[in-house]
């Protein structure tokens, strides 16, 4: 193909020229790309299509690319793997060709695929990304990468250039506007990148990628300030390079200058970070080592992804001797946590609260109490289970946590032998004392770190003293203390490299794995405990990859430890004989005759003239030895076979105590196996003629005691643990937990249950015959009831385990990403969800931050206004800030006022036939409201509307306001949402309300008023005739204000019209309050409550109450966009909600015109019963909005619904013509009917968007 730069035939972009000193001379004009007036109409459905494949595979299926929680793919954007290439060349190449195709036709009248995108903001963006990106992954390593650079950089001009693109783009797409600039080999660009850039990076400075972007620009406008071209192309383009640029090119290695070479399949990591020279000679001339095994804890407010982040130079330069695994803490950050209890320092963060930030615990404030310790012990233990690590890297929260695993260790699973700890401190709870005493940790190894600008809780001295406190809990010198230049959390500044040493010096070579054979050991603990400690070492010699576990099955234990006599015993038996090879094997194809096992128990009885207890203790060690796993349910029957024929073959009493380490070692789950094989041999009557049935009894009442012991202390630390909440606030000194029992015992009527009554037995045993009530006289039911008990035990231990597995907080936090989460919560994590404080985003409500405006923007606007304009007659006058509407609208919202332009406009308006004033997120502050209050007190005003949402206006700016409006008489709606009013800002609003008597509308959305807030307005009600409609939505209410609203719906005096209070935190149990208010209430006719986690029950009532409502036409169910990032939970009604408002609410009803009920989880069974509801049994629904996320629509089903729809419409089409007295002039009766559907269709859009919400309807924002 032709390899020349693609040009459009629709515009030209001609950029500065240059003097001879290659300074830049003033601009030429431009001929833009004119962007369309009409939106989206030209997209065709299959233009839809592409369009949202290529923004989902860009950007992800995340909607709201603005939440602080949505994290850049960068792997797809930058990694240049042959992987993503070839995928984006099958996906996206033909699109690409199109493009191309089209600039090259003769003909540019028909619409095309470049004209057609050009008339959709998501259409621009994705031509910007074919050309600018997708082909640079297409064409890797050729001149067509650059090919379509002119357009693209066209597009984006024009783009910039329209004011709109502030708000139409989130700050990811942004990314791809400026990088059309950055590319552009030309000074004025590449400039204007930087600053985009820059104010990207500084607008939002917790997103160091932006910052990272703007270095990058920096880096570009080096290299045309120095060449005037970027000389990493030149080969590619035939360009000759310099000896300025090969030096250049020699000495400089960009991350970005690797991009325009063409990776092979082993190429990517040659180019990558991996390729690092510092260990290269390690790794090639080095002792043979093997790669060690490191968990990662990251700090308070932090997850692993952070911590990944932070260690990745550390990964880069230990790739190849140790693989690193990242863990999030099991607890969700919540306001009022603290790291270390209550110190001298504070950090205004501590005061917002996000979903994806964890804690390992929670310091009481004194510092005496780490609450939650308990549940992260056992999380811990359980990673320590699935895999064995040599080592911990923690920060801050995280280095005092490998403190206390240091000072337990060996503790169940978890074993280590070094630590790096990052700004650490020794723990200050009384429950561990013990574990922090100095100079008391053995055999750890351990490097501490901390920076000398440190000030995190405390001053620089004092973050040292405690980073030295923790190295002095280690014995001989282990804990070794060095610095850094940097603060609390600056990895840049981390010693990497003295890390990276300490780590290498870890390293456990192959001679590490030799042992001393002839040792003997005392007594079975002893021996189990050195033989499986060293199991696992060479077990962890495995490294994991990806996330699959190590595969091991042909690595056997190697018996430590028994007496030399047993080991000639092994020794001579052909089956058995591998055991004490090394390294160990087992033949298990040499023990499918039971009499080998037999005969080699014998021979270890008879010839080892020990006594009895020393030569149970070798065979059990024996029989542990035939195992393939360890902390972890055994899969094969070798095991069970050699320890019951071992059982067999002495008094009980001697093996009976080796029960216990069959649950230490391996699972509860396998006494259930033991069981089953006893009671096997029970039943063979040659087996019982040999041994008699009292073994068999003696060994199944040890298997059912030991289930009935440890479930009872189970039970006694899980009501403890529902009682105090102890999931986050442990007051007890131990770090005890409920043991693995629940999850190993069998269930009732289960396979093991059925063959030897083993849970029955269990039961009746926990939950004694004599303690069932004395009422209940049937016996079987008794035992039901008992039955009953034992499963619910069961059941509720296994949860409170489940919720220490990381499995189960990485679904949490992938719940946390779902729009539908409520619905896959269980009920009490639900009810734990809306008891939690509310996010910041609630409690400290902003504005989208703006750059104000220059007044002379303003300029043409007020002249406008001050020559006293008339009002456009039939469509917008738009200026260059502003626009007036027909209807008398002044559309200033987004427009960056500020401060100093508020006086100016509102001075200019007085002149003016301006009646409604749209002045949302303009920030004018408290300047803006006093001004905004004089020109309420001008009895020459005309305003009846005021849309001030978003201005910065605190309590005291409302309350100047407010006292303007206390005896007006002409303003009848005021928007206040999104200012950080908070509960003081309620007051001022309350008293204005009982004196004003026109006032008809008030929306309160998202101020922070709370609770509180809405009581104090609601009190004011009570003296207010004349407000209809009030928006109290996202203010994070709950059962407290849904009792509010039912003492004032209940007497059925209210007087208001419409009632929202979407995204709040009612769920059932505030919807069931609020519905006994709502079924006395006879005027509301408009209802909002979606996203407050509504489910099933909480929509009965609703229904219940609303059923005979006289007035009611609207209610919303459905789905706020605010709710992820405002941290709500949406509803879930599900099919059983749906089915009860198709049964109980929609037949009948002649007044409810309008029902969303979107992403509420509804199968489609409950769509097909809301059909079938609308079909037969009522015609006023006109819009029913019952998409459901997840869910494909029906197309089917969606076609009939619609029609229904318009059914309905032309209905009361109908019903309002002949109101007025019929139609006059048409006869036809098609033309007829499609007049009554119109009609209807606008009635209903009336329905859902009333008057007094149309009249602050902006054309710069959607909502």
């Amino acid at each position: 193909m032709d390899p020349s730069p693609v040009t459009t035939k629709i515009a030209v972009v001609l950029p500065p020229s240059r003097d001879g000193r290659g300074d830049l001379l003033p601009p030429t004009p431009r001929q833009y790309i004119l962007l369309p007036q009409e939106e989206d109409k030209q997209l065709t459905e299959s233009d839809r299509v592409h369009i949202q494949s290529i923004l989902t595979y860009w950007f992800g299926p995340a909607d709201n690319h603005w939440s602080p929680q949505y994290q850049l793919p960068t792997r797809v954007w930058f990694s240049g793997t042959p992987a993503v290439d070839s995928h984006i060349k099958e996906h996206f190449e033909p699109l690409l060709l199109e493009v191309e195709s089209t600039l090259k036709s003769d003909s540019l009248l028909e619409p095309h695929i470049l004209s057609r995108w050009m008339t959709s903001p998501a259409g621009r963006l994705c031509l910007i990304l074919l050309m600018d990106q997708f082909s640079r992954n297409i064409y890797r390593g050729s001149s067509r990468m650059f090919a379509f650079d002119t357009l693209a950089l066209e597009i984006a001009l024009a783009v910039l250039d329209d004011p709109q693109h502030v708000t139409m783009y989130s700050p990811p797409q942004k990314l791809f506007l400026y990088y059309c600039l950055e590319h552009a080999e030309d000074r004025a660009f590449v400039t204007r990148s930087v600053e985009l850039f820059g104010e990207l990076a500084e607008r939002y400075p917790a997103e160091r990628r932006y910052s990272t972007q703007h270095r990058s620009a920096k880096q570009h406008l080096d290299m045309i300030e120095a060449f005037g071209r970027y000389p990493h192309r030149n080969q590619l383009l035939g360009r000759e390079s310099t000896s300025e640029e090969r030096e250049f090119l020699a000495s400089h290695r960009f991350a970005f200058m690797r991009s325009v070479q063409e990776r092979g399949p082993d190429q990517a990591s040659q180019h990558g970070a991996t390729n690092n020279p510092k260990f290269k000679k390690a790794r090639d001339n080095g002792p043979k080592t093997r790669p060690m095994k490191i968990l990662a804890l990251h700090g308070f407010r932090q997850n692993a992804h952070i911590i990944r982040r932070a260690l990745r130079p550390l990964e880069r330069q230990l790739e190849g001797h140790a693989a690193f695994t990242y863990l999030n803490a099991p607890h969700a950050y919540t306001v009022g946590s603290t790291p270390d209890g209550v110190t001298g320092v504070e950090h205004p963060t501590w005061k917002q609260a996000m979903n994806h930030q964890r804690q390992w615990y929670s310091a009481s404030d004194d510092g005496k109490v780490y609450g939650g310790m308990d549940v992260t012990m056992r999380y811990i233990d359980q990673a320590f289970k699935e895999e064995r690590f040599d080592g911990i890297i923690g920060f801050s929260q995280g280095a005092t946590l490998i403190g206390l695993l240091a000072a337990l260790q060996p503790h169940n699973n978890i074993s280590f032998r070094f630590g790096i700890c990052i700004s650490g401190f020794p723990s200050r709870a009384d429950a561990h004392r013990d574990l922090t005493r100095p100079n008391t940790i053995q055999n750890t190894a351990t490097l501490h770190i901390y920076g000398l600008q440190d000030e995190h809780l405390g001053t620089p001295v004092e973050m040292e003293a405690k980073t030295r406190a923790l190295a002095a809990l280690f014995a001989d010198g282990t804990g070794v203390t060095i610095s850094h230049s940097g603060g609390h959390f600056t990895p840049a500044k981390w010693p990497v490299d003295r890390m990276a040493k300490f780590v290498m010096a870890q390293a456990i070579v192959d001679s590490d794995f030799d042992i001393d054979r002839e040792t003997e050991f005392q007594g079975l603990e002893a021996k189990l405990a050195v033989s499986v400690e060293h199991y696992r070492k060479r077990a962890s010699a495995v490294v994991r990859t990806g996330s699959q576990k190590p595969k091991v099955p042909e690595l056997v234990m190697y018996p430590i430890g028994m007496s030399a006599s047993m080991r000639t015993v092994v020794a001579r038996h052909e089956a058995f004989h591998g055991l004490v090879e090394y390294p160990p094997v087992v033949r298990a194809e040499m023990f499918e005759d039971e009499a080998v096992i037999t005969r080699f128990i014998e021979d270890a009885k008879s010839s080892s003239g020990r006594n009895a207890r020393a030569v149970v203790d070798d065979l059990v060690l024996v029989a542990f030895a035939t195992r393939t796993r360890f902390q972890d349910e055994e899969p094969t029957e070798l095991f069970f076979r050699v320890w019951m024929r071992i059982y067999l073959a002495f008094q009980p009493e001697l093996v009976m105590g080796t029960l216990q380490f069959i649950t230490t070692y391996g699972s509860w789950k396998e006494l259930g196996k033991l069981a089953v094989l006893n009671r096997k041999i029970h039943e063979d009557e040659f087996a019982i003629d040999k041994v008699g049935t009292d073994k068999c009894d003696v060994l199944h009442r040890a298997i059912v005691a030991a289930f009935v012991a440890q479930l009872t202390k189970d039970r006694t630390l899980v009501d403890s643990f529902e009682h105090d909440d102890a999931m986050h606030h442990t007051t007890e000194g131990e770090l005890l937990y409920p043991s693995t029992c629940a999850l190993g015992v069998p269930r009732i009527r289960s396979g093991v249950d059925k063959r030897c009554r083993l849970a029955k037995e269990v039961a009746l045993l926990l939950y004694p015959l004599a303690e069932v009530n004395p009422a209940v006289r049937d016996d079987k039911l008794r035992k039901q009831i008992c039955y009953s008990a034992f499963t619910k035990l069961v059941s509720r231990l296994c949860r409170l385990l489940d919720r220490t597995s990381a499995r189960y907080y990485n679904r949490q936090l992938e719940l946390n990403r779902r729009k539908d989460r409520s619905a896959f919560f269980s009920e009490v994590e639900r009810k734990e969800m809306l008891a939690a404080p509310p996010s910041d985003w609630i409690l400290n409500p902003e504005p989208m931050p703006i750059v104000p405006c220059l007044l002379e923007e303003l300029d043409p606007l007020l002249r406008y206004m001050g020559d006293a304009g008339t009002l456009p007659t039939d469509k917008n006058v738009t200026f260059m800030i502003g626009t007036i509407t027909p209807d008398g609208r002044l559309d200033m919202c987004k427009q960056a006022v500020g401060p100093g332009g508020i006086t100016p406009l509102l001075n200019a308006m007085k002149n003016s036939h301006i009646r409604r004033l749209l002045l949302g997120n303009n920030i004018v502050g408290d300047v803006g409201a006093e001004q905004i209050a004089q020109y309420m007190r001008d009895p020459d005003s005309k305003l009846d509307t005021w849309y001030i949402a978003g201005n910065n206006f605190g309590a005291d700016a409302i309350a100047v306001i407010c006292d303007a409006l206390a005896f007006n008489t002409k303003v009848k709606s005021l928007w206040f949402k999104r200012n950080p009013l908070k509960p003081a800002g309620a007051i001022p609003i309350a008293r204005m309300l009982e004196t004003n008597t026109t006032l008809e509308t008030l929306d309160v959305l998202n101020t922070g008023i709370l609770d509180e807030g809405v009581e104090t307005i609601f009190n004011a009600l009570k003296r207010n005739k004349t407000l209809r409609n009030i928006y109290i939505d996202s203010n994070g209410l709950t059962i407290h204000s849904a009792t509010v609203l039912r003492h004032h719906l209940e007497p059925g005096t209210s007087n208001l019209r419409c009632l929202y209070l979407s995204c709040c935190r009612l769920g059932d149990e505030g919807i069931i309050e609020l519905s006994r208010g709502l079924a006395n209430d006879t005027k509301l006719t408009h209802l909002g409550l979606g996203s407050n986690c509504i489910g099933p029950t909480g929509c009965r009532h609703l229904v219940d109450a609303l059923r005979n409502h006289p007035a009611l036409q609207f209610v919303t169910l459905g789905f706020t966009r605010a709710t992820l990032l405002l941290g709500g939970l949406s509803n879930f009604i599900g099919e059983e909600g749906a089915l009860y408002i198709a049964q109980e609410w929609l037949p009948g009803n002649s007044v409810l015109r309008a029902i969303d009920l979107a992403h509420n989880g509804i199968p489609v069974a409950g769509i097909q019963a809301l059909r079938d509801a609308l079909r037969d049994h009522n015609q006023t629904i006109t819009s029913l909005k019952i998409a459901q996320f997840g869910q494909m629509q029906n197309p089917r089903l969606k076609v009939e619904i619609d029609a229904l729809l318009n059914r309905n419409r032309r209905g009361w089409g109908k019903c309002i013509v002949e109101a007025q007295g019929g139609m006059k002039g048409i006869e036809d009766q098609d033309e007829t009917e499609q007049m009554w559907l119109r009609i209807g269709t606008k009635a209903a859009l009336e329905v859902e968007i009333p008057p007094w919400a149309d009249e602050i309807m902006s054309v710069y924002r959607t909502k």
